[in-house]
């Protein structure tokens, strides 16, 4: 037939039959025993229907088992498509209850009430719960009190589908962002599933809420179920495909070939694999199956000749340092390690162990970005540079815990002269500063001396809270900020023991539910402030016990600056000084927490290492960052990063950004008074009047005194504002800017800069040419906190 091109298309127009019965008629030659069997119990000659079909297959079963009878040779002889009829035997299938469950029913619905399809929904959507532990399913109802299985099914779906209640829609809307796809309501639907239950939101109302099929979104929910990982399992399965490459069913295909005894050991399945990287389950098997065995290309031989060579002698370790330094980048041609011993011919085992081995020296996704953003391997740097990005990163909060085993594996130099290098480097430096305390009181530990931290120092000693304030109605906003106390999650605590970041969550818990009054009893246990005069950090905040590593210190309290207009409301009131001094950043965007109104001890902490500074010593505390689900951090935590002996000074990194040069506003109330007498005197000045933060000087042309002036002394007739900026060299540059009369709050149309290379010269400066450029001066006002200059007419 092959040969003359007959197909069976054209057979059966010959012979004038239906073609569908060849396609049938092959697999369902019976013989003449089981034709006789067929013919006696489903005569053709009765026209049975497909349900009495169906009930005849159940009641003759074992005879049409024993003579291998199928459903397909039974559907041909009866004349009915196979499909229908396997449905038909389906739906009919015998359902049988055992006692207990056949008890179970009786107790909450009696045949004897004659129950409708109705009665049987609603009893089946009450006792869901108990029908799925007891295994008792919708088939098993609809023969019990004899419904219909279809009518059952329906009526089910349209009670669930009843409309959603306004209590519930605002739920919803809470938990739902705008965007939900059908893979996003599955996640959202397991995280807050007790929520769900409680609030009895059905899939079926969900899925009408989203506009989603709801057997896509069940289908969808049962595959998104979520595996319990590890948080050290899923950084190590992260770690095994380079972050150059994109994830696909083949990369993870070799993944799973070459580290099979390693994911075993873990208990990580195919499936829990398919799942953690977001790939089809059955394409990764069938990756699986398919590259298990594949002999190397030519391609692949020539790569591998190329990097290293098939020749006597070659080691185990030698082919593993070849696979971990080589997966990683793009040329590698998706070898795997069965392929990799059967070429080298190595022991397979040894060499996956010897690859898990080189394995813990390789870099996460997360480390590569951390240190490709600062320093680029392209950059080919030496030794020196890199052994000065490990010191100068290392104790910063965000460091991803790089080796210098890694470093040195990343910029490809010699381990030895890294490790060498960093170790002249540590010498040069200071050593750490432990500070014994002294045998005094805590009053006269805490009493500053230096005349402007006197307030501040007071302030965060005696501030019991709120730990987030409105900086304009002065009211809480912590709940409103983090939500419920429940539900506050730690941003970055994965790096933790389980058991320090279920201690680290709870008790920053408490603190946002008793509104940062927890933390004061920790703070009178932990800190003291000691006093040191020619300290250029002023107070200190010493360890008044030890304090055991990974101890959570408390939240950072202060002021809730939301947008650039907040942040600038804040410095024209306070001054960059105060501002910039205690101004801690959050992970939202243009949020950030000025803790110098309303500080806790947490703001006294100083940093080990500031540029320009000595080096004080370790940072020892480290911080992470608080927030409501599904949101960006914002309040900031404090953490211990290692064990503080009694008597050591607490340190932080406070970033690479943090300059001292643009909060160092202090010492020009001090220096070149006389430059300003005589710019007072030389604009015949009768009085000067100089604010900084919370202290007041007048300055007469006779000398300075203290005291203050009344409002009716100093008008507003003529304004000249003076405003610092910062050039690129780190160097404060000051601007005067004119305001004429009668447009005070509108900005001037020219602006007049200092150009003096010293920043005190270059503030007076500024100040004699906006002097200059006004008229009938008499008196002035110079506000250094807010850097603002007010002239009398």
């Amino acid at each position: 037939m092959e040969e003359l091109k007959i197909t069976q298309r054209v057979l059966s127009s010959y012979y004038g039959i239906e073609w569908i019965a060849i396609g049938g008629a092959r697999p369902s030659i019976l013989t003449q025993e089981q034709q006789a069997t067929l013919n006696e119990h489903f005569p053709a000659a009765e026209k049975l229907t497909l349900s009495e079909v169906a009930q005849r297959y159940f009641d003759h079963q074992p005879l049409l088992v024993r003579q291998q009878i199928s459903q397909r040779q039974l559907a041909v002889h009866c004349g009915i498509n196979k499909r229908t009829l396997e449905k038909a035997i389906d739906k009919a299938k015998p359902v049988e209850l055992t006692p207990s469950q056949q008890s179970l029913l009786h107790s909450l619905l009696t045949l004897e009430n004659k129950p409708d399809v109705d009665a049987v929904a609603r009893l089946f959507l009450a006792n869901e719960q108990m029908f799925r532990e007891k295994n008792i399913n919708r088939i098993m109802l609809s023969k019990h009190y004899k419904v219909s299985r279809d009518n059952l099914v329906r009526k089910i779906n349209w009670l669930k589908s009843v409309p959603l209640t306004a209590g519930q829609k605002a739920t919803l809307k809470k938990l739902l962002p705008s965007w939900a796809n059908a893979k996003a309501v599955a996640r959202l639907t397991h995280d807050n599933k007790a929520l769900l239950d409680s609030q009895g939101i059905t899939v079926v109302q969900l899925a009408k809420y989203c506009q989603l099929h709801h057997n896509t979104l069940s289908r969808t929910i049962s595959i998104e179920k979520p595996i319990a990982l590890q948080a050290g399992d899923k950084q190590w399965l992260n770690s095994l495909i380079a972050a150059n490459k994109k994830i696909t069913a083949a990369a993870v295909a070799r993944v799973w070939l070459d580290f099979k005894s390693a994911l075993e050991t873990r208990g990580i399945t195919q499936r829990i694999l398919a799942q953690h990287f977001r790939v089809k389950l059955s394409t990764l098997i069938y990756k699986i199956g398919s590259m298990k065995n594949a002999p190397l290309m030519s391609a692949q031989e020539t790569y591998l000749h190329c990097h290293l060579p098939l020749v006597e002698g070659i080691t185990t370790s030698q082919v593993a340092e070849l696979y971990v330094d080589q997966r990683r980048s793009l040329e590698w041609p998706g070898i795997t390690t069965f392929q990799l011993a059967a070429y080298y011919k190595v022991n397979l085992n040894t060499l996956r162990a010897d690859i898990n081995q080189f394995q813990s020296s390789v870099l996460t996704v997360r480390q590569i970005r951390f240190l490709n953003k600062r320093l680029s391997p392209q950059e080919a740097p030496d030794t020196v540079r890199v052994a000065r990005l490990y010191l100068e990163n290392k104790d910063l909060s965000l460091w991803p815990k790089i080796s210098q085993l890694q470093l040195a594996r990343h910029y490809k130099i010699q381990p030895n002269s890294l490790y060498a290098e960093i170790k002249s480097f540590q010498l040069l430096a200071l050593p750490a500063t432990v500070i014994k305390p002294e045998p005094m009181e805590q009053a006269e530990m805490a009493e500053p001396v230096v005349l402007e931290e006197r307030s501040f120092a007071q302030r965060a000693q005696n501030y019991a809270g709120p730990l987030l304030r409105d900086p304009l109605t002065g009211q809480s906003v912590t709940q409103e900020t983090l939500g419920d106390w429940q539900q506050v999650d730690v941003v970055g605590l994965n790096i933790l023991p389980d058991t320090r970041q279920q201690a680290v969550r709870d008790q920053v818990r408490l603190a946002v539910k008793t509104d940062g009054k927890s933390d004061a009893a920790l703070f009178a246990r932990f800190f003291a402030i000691k006093k040191q005069p020619d300290d250029p950090a002023g107070n200190q905040i010493v360890a008044r016990e030890d304090i055991p590593a990974l101890t959570y210190l408390g939240i950072y309290s202060g002021d809730m600056l939301a947008g650039t207009s907040s942040l600038d409301a804040a410095i024209k009131k306070h001054g960059p000084h105060a501002i910039f001094t205690y101004l801690f950043a959050t992970r939202q965007p243009n949020v950030s927490v000025s803790g110098y109104q309303h500080p806790n001890l947490l703001a006294l902490i100083n940093t080990g290492h500031l540029p320009g500074y000595p080096l004080r010593g370790e940072n020892n505390v480290m911080v992470f960052y608080a927030k409501k689900p599904r949101h960006k951090g914002v309040a900031v935590v404090y953490v211990t990063r290692r064990k503080i002996s009694k008597g050591e000074e607490l340190l932080i990194g406070y970033g690479p950004d943090y300059q001292m040069d643009i909060i160092n506003f202090a010492h020009y109330q001090a220096v070149k008074n006389d430059h300003i007498r005589q710019i007072a005197r030389a604009r015949n000045l009768n009085i000067l009047v100089v604010e900084l933060d919370d202290r007041v000087r007048v300055c007469t042309p006779a000398g300075w005194q203290s005291g203050s002036i009344g409002d009716e002394v100093l008008s507003v007739d003529n304004l000249v504002a003076l405003r610092a900026r910062q050039n690129k060299g780190g160097l404060l540059m000051y601007d005067a800017l004119n305001i004429p009369p009668g447009n005070r709050g509108q900005p001037a149309s020219w602006r007049i800069a200092g150009r003096s290379r010293d920043g005190d010269d270059n503030l007076f400066d500024a100040l004699a040419r906006g002097m200059s450029a006004a008229a009938d001066v008499t008196a002035l006002k110079l506000e250094l906190s807010g850097l603002t200059i007010k002239q009398e007419t």
